[in-house]
């Protein structure tokens, strides 16, 4: 009798499967058996049993073999949603998108919906399973992270790409070794496009990485040699550049001619040393921060380290420009034609191009108001402190396409480094006068009201406003910005 053959891949503090696939031929070669998927140790993937535990569910396993075989460029390359939608998390992204149809017709929802099933298609493990309910887990990369959502736990953590790639490696190589000498067609074409996984992500990696199809691809770039224009060094459709990233991140309706010029005024950035600035994110990556914690709850701790190890007194005003160039982070400002006001800003830290930072200074830019410069400029330090080994390796786009989790911590980031909420409160404690206290506060630290309007809003103070007061709160949050020309450079 042939032994079942046992394998566990992975870690408890990942992504682990655990295997037991019967030894009988006409079951192995299906790799039917029993299996568990654990997430930090959690099982997701199981069937309850009699006595109240957990116990492996029972199933071909050839379907996940199938699934990985076929989806593979887009699980390690994809990064970015099919429509103009950018949720929290992706257990989010329906929710997102139900919210933007409200006002679209039946044609473009119907277009969109149909991009999203496949979207899911390609992302959710458990679409492998055919036949058989499972929780969905989603897959969707960051940089150098993997977002894994959850909907059944309600949740969605951030795991090493290096890590779920190999496990995911490991179970399709396990899987295929199973199945390899089978004469069951469709098991032979599993294995073989299994095995063709690596030149197929050659196939899609520049459109998958770029997000931009063929057509719009070939506009751009031209007559000019694929890897010399985007500036990726091997063929094997994994290599990323700040120009690919910068294509796959600025927002989607600028179009052709907008994305090109974008591209040029990335590829224009010098490359520079910033060893005061490496050395500041090297201890930043080390703080802990609570992985169970909001992003702006994140994004408060990390702009209240920043001011103390820049020896900032508790009320001193930040200046986030001068502070970017003292690092030696190159600050230019960029007018572009075809681009407009359709983003603020975009930072850049790659291999090849920056540190540095591009304000967006076309006609109507918001990055204009000398408020939403200095906010900008500040919300890209945070980006540069904590995000350059994580989800952003190489580009962000502010007001593009960057992921919003990453985005709310450095909002709150931002908001925190120029005008720390409690410093907001005292102010609010000793004077009577609500609206002139926001005056105030917006003319010294050179912000918008609206900003400052947040920051008490999200103090202690708020709680001890009355109900008036929160309404004046709640206007001054709503409105537009106000710019003055006198704020420190």
């Amino acid at each position: 009798m042939e032994k079942n053959i046992r394998k566990v891949i992975g870690h408890s503090n990942g992504l682990q499967f655990e295997f037991e696939i019967s030894g009988r031929e006409e079951r192995k070669w299906l790799a039917w058996g029993k299996g568990i998927l654990r997430i930090k140790g959690e099982p997701l993937w199981v069937t309850e049993a009699g006595n109240g535990g957990d116990q492996s569910i029972e199933w071909s396993w050839l379907d996940l073999l199938e699934f990985l075989a076929d989806f593979w460029p887009w699980l390690m390359l994809e990064e970015i949603y099919p429509i103009s939608v950018n949720p929290l998390d992706v257990t989010r992204l329906e929710e997102a998108a139900e919210r933007r149809w409200e006002e679209l017709s039946d044609e473009i929802v119907d277009a969109e919906d149909e991009e999203l099933v496949l979207f899911r298609h390609r992302h959710d493990l458990a679409m492998a399973m055919k036949g058989i309910y499972l929780p969905t887990i989603l897959l969707l990369r960051q940089g150098r992270l993997f977002q894994v959502g959850i909907p059944e736990w309600n949740q969605a953590m951030l795991l090493p790409f290096l890590d779920v790639n190999t496990v995911l490696e490991e179970v399709g190589n396990f899987i295929a070794s199973i199945v390899l000498e089978s004469d069951i067609p469709r098991a032979m074409e599993a294995v073989f496009l299994w095995e063709q996984r690596e030149s197929r992500m050659q196939q899609q990696g520049l459109r998958l990485r770029s997000g931009l199809n063929t057509e719009d691809i070939a506009q751009i770039q031209a007559e000019e040699e694929p890897a010399f224009f985007w500036e990726y060094s091997s063929e094997t459709g994994q290599d990323d550049s700040e120009l690919l990233a910068a294509a796959r991140m600025t927002p989607g309706e600028l179009g052709v001619d907008g994305k090109r010029e974008i591209i040029e005024a990335v590829r224009s950035l010098p490359s520079v040393d910033t060893p005061d600035l490496d050395a500041l994110a090297e201890v930043a990556i080390l703080i802990e921060l609570d992985t169970d914690s909001r992003p702006f709850e994140q994004g408060y701790v990390l702009a209240s380290w920043l001011r103390g190890r820049l020896d900032m007194k508790r009320d001193a005003v930040a200046n986030p420009e001068k502070i970017l160039n003292l690092w030696g982070v190159v600050v230019q400002d960029m007018s572009l034609i075809h681009a407009g006001e359709s983003f603020d800003a975009i930072a850049a830290w790659g291999n090849r191009h920056g540190p540095a930072v591009l304000i967006n200074t076309s006609p109507g830019a918001i990055a204009l108001h000398e408020h939403r410069r200095r906010t900008s400029l500040a919300h890209e330090i945070c980006h540069l402190l904590i995000d350059r080994n994580g989800a952003l390796p190489l580009i962000e786009v502010l007001g593009g396409r960057t992921p919003e989790m990453v985005e709310q911590r450095a909002r709150a980031f931002a908001a925190e480094f120029l005008l720390p909420r409690s410093v907001a409160a005292d102010l609010v404690r000793t004077e009577s006068d609500l609206e002139k206290t926001v005056a105030e506060l917006s003319e010294k630290y050179c912000l918008s009201q609206e900003l400052v309007a947040w920051q008490i809003t999200n103090s202690e103070i708020y709680h001890f406003l009355n109900a008036q007061q929160r309404g004046r709160m709640e206007r001054m949050r709503g409105v537009s910005i106000n710019s003055i020309n006198s704020c420190p450079r």
